[in-house]
């Protein structure tokens, strides 16, 4: 089965976040597990925005190494762990499915 992935690099509140949380939402009842990455201002979902308690368990939410240590000082709250772009990219390339970006970074 193919799982959906998506990286998001929009901020909370932007209008590309709205989408990527209504997209989120469409695919809370699919089985099979999805895979979210958060790069740039997007890791402010996994500080302020999104509720661990809120998100579907068998997915898995990758907040950006990089990104987040530019803009905190603790690890972040389960189910959000610390990874990288290189393993994002390689886990993109190891299942075949639906990939969705949402924002440029940068805040756009």
């Amino acid at each position: 089965m193919n799982s959906p992935v998506a990286l998001v690099r929009a901020a909370p509140g932007t209008g590309e976040s709205n989408r990527f949380l209504r997209w989120l939402e469409s695919r809370h009842q699919q089985p099979g597990a999805g895979l979210v990455f958060f790069q740039g201002d997007a890791v402010h979902h996994a500080l302020v925005s999104l509720k661990p308690d809120a998100l579907p368990s068998r997915w898995r939410y990758l907040v950006c190494s990089g990104s987040w240590q530019r803009r905190c000082d603790h690890a972040p709250v389960e189910p959000f762990e610390i990874g990288s772009l290189m393993t994002f990219f390689d886990t993109l390339c190891e299942r075949p499915g639906e990939f969705a970006c949402f924002g440029q970074g940068g805040g756009h």
